[in-house]
């Protein structure tokens, strides 16, 4: 298989923490982890643009469309669980 950027990074890393137990898979999984996070969050922050919104705003229609009775919430709702927005609950 051809060596990939995670590859890269962790034959950077590999030699670096000499006084800890490097695990080459355990930070191979987590870079990519981190790189798919990141294009994701990107990716979202493009498609929220393009419809006219802000990150908190898509974020809070999210948590009022996942809810049980979807769409509706009386104003301290949805920031008692696993609510993005920082209102009180």
């Amino acid at each position: 298989m051809a060596e990939d950027w995670t590859d890269r990074h962790v034959a950077r890393w590999r030699d670096h923490w000499l006084d800890l137990d490097f695990d080459e898979q355990v930070e191979g999984a987590f870079a990519r982890m981190s790189r798919i996070s990141h294009y994701l969050r990107h990716a979202k922050q493009r498609a929220v643009a393009e419809v006219g919104l802000t990150d908190f705003e898509y974020d809070t229609l999210h948590v009022l469309m996942i809810r049980d009775t979807p769409g509706s919430a009386s104003p301290t709702e949805p920031g008692r669980r696993d609510s993005p927005s920082p209102a009180p609950g």
